[in-house]
């Protein structure tokens, strides 16, 4: 049987993260004051050795967790960064450093001599179809292939062996390529201005999706997660799709009335986090984590009066590095970091505008039961919480009547009945859950 519990009253309810409620987060900025080039980020990438790189408006920047080093465009010197605003980067399998520019093509960094090589689009019939470059991939299915999602022109796949271009079917449709992801088959899905594409590998053909009725919604960033799943960042919310059946199986969106919801409907960056059923998700108003099973959304917000909330409420780029932590970069605030050993605590307390409150902030006993729910005993009685639920569980039997008697102690059996002791009141009885 498990153990009497006696506690003092405290003020509030403070636990590890098992109920998951008003989060907090602490966020490392990297910002103009620790050396960034400038503080709107449009891509974040990490290399062999460690380095993340960020993708600025204007310059390359590499970060070794301390300092900063930046790489300018020169006019004047072919072997510089190909053009001041890098929209993309990403590494190859062999660990090289790629990056895509709006306005000067793609380069390939030399890191031991600091120089680029720069392809440009020269007209050529194979050659690259676009200066504006809006998204890079590769993927271990295809190790030896860079894709490139432009502007204005398509698609273009690179062999690095060769260091040609391949040649490709056109697209459907004229579209912006948003954004770029391989399946375990080697098909490549495009989220794109028109909705979403897949480049089938064996048809050698393209297949556009336009994911719901009417106009299709523009697909600004896809990801898959440890399961497989492919999630799209829309400019109507985020879709999970289902590659198989090959259609729209959910969709996040924002509720006005509904703080649980998604922060924005504009989703601009996906990242799956290490835990399996945890997304990331940046949008036009607010960073938001998602767990995928329950549907559960939890916010962060910019605050300009608290230094360690997010850098800013649009995130246009997440990233998880090897580590298992959680990058962002945003439109005018610069990076950040979830500095997820700070991520400790959840305050729980009297909040009727919170996902989960209590009855009174004088704590004076907790217990957990052997399915998880967590007894807590107030100045105004019992509440009954459960790490999978968003708000407190009242049940008419738990109730203790007009006038508040204060559980103290609690019980359980070997049949699971929980025995409450209460200040004045003596011994209740309460069944299962």
């Amino acid at each position: 049987m498990s153990s009497i519990i006696r506690l003092l009253p405290i003020a509030g309810l403070l636990l590890m993260p098992v109920l998951h409620a008003q989060t907090t987060i602490e966020f490392d900025r990297i910002t103009l004051e620790q050396g960034l080039s400038m503080n709107t980020v449009n891509a974040i990438v990490q290399d062999a050795d460690g380095f993340i790189w960020f993708a600025t408006s204007n310059g390359l920047n590499r970060y070794d967790g301390h300092s900063i080093t930046i790489w300018h465009n020169d006019p004047a010197d072919s072997q510089s960064l190909p053009f001041p605003r890098v929209q993309v980067a990403c590494m190859d399998a062999r660990g090289r450093l790629w990056v895509g520019t709006f306005g000067g093509g793609i380069g390939l960094l030399d890191e031991g001599t600091g120089t680029f090589r720069n392809i440009r689009r020269n007209g050529a019939p194979h050659g690259l179809t676009s200066n504006y470059i809006r998204s890079l991939h590769t993927s271990d299915a295809d190790p030896d292939i860079l894709w490139v999602g432009t502007n204005d022109a398509g698609v273009c796949a690179l062999d690095l062996n060769r260091m040609e271009f391949l040649t490709l079917p056109p697209l459907p449709q004229t579209a912006v390529i948003h954004s770029l992801v391989s399946d375990e088959h080697r098909n490549l899905w495009s989220g794109t201005s028109r909705g979403l594409m897949l480049f089938d590998r064996s048809a050698g053909r393209w297949l556009p999706f336009a994911l719901s009725d009417g106009p299709a919604p523009q697909v600004f960033a896809t990801a898959r997660d440890a399961r497989g799943t492919l999630w799209l960042g829309t400019d109507r919310g985020l879709m999970e799709w289902d590659t198989r059946a090959r259609r729209v199986v959910r969709i996040f969106t924002y509720h006005p009335h509904a703080p649980a919801s998604l922060s924005n409907n504009q989703v601009w960056a996906i990242a799956s986090d290490t835990s399996a059923g945890i997304l990331w998700v940046g949008t036009d108003n607010g960073l938001n984590r998602i767990y995928t099973s329950s549907g559960r959304v939890d916010r962060f917000m910019h605050d300009p009066l608290n230094p360690r909330s997010v850098a800013h409420n649009i995130t246009w780029a997440l990233y998880r590095d090897r580590a298992g932590d959680i990058w962002g970069g945003t439109y005018g605030g610069g990076a950040y970091r979830i500095d997820r050993a700070k991520e400790t605590f959840h305050h729980i307390r009297v909040d009727p505008g919170a996902p989960i409150s209590i009855s009174a902030n004088d704590v004076y006993s907790l217990f957990e039961d052997r399915l998880g729910y967590l007894w807590v005993g107030t100045d105004a009685g019992l509440d009954v919480l459960h790490r999978g639920d968003r708000k407190r569980r009242i049940y008419p039997a738990l109730r203790f009547g007009a006038f508040p008697r204060i559980p103290r102690s609690f019980l359980e059996d070997r049949d699971g009945h929980v025995w409450i002791g209460t200040i004045g009141s003596g011994l209740s009885l309460r069944g299962r859950i």
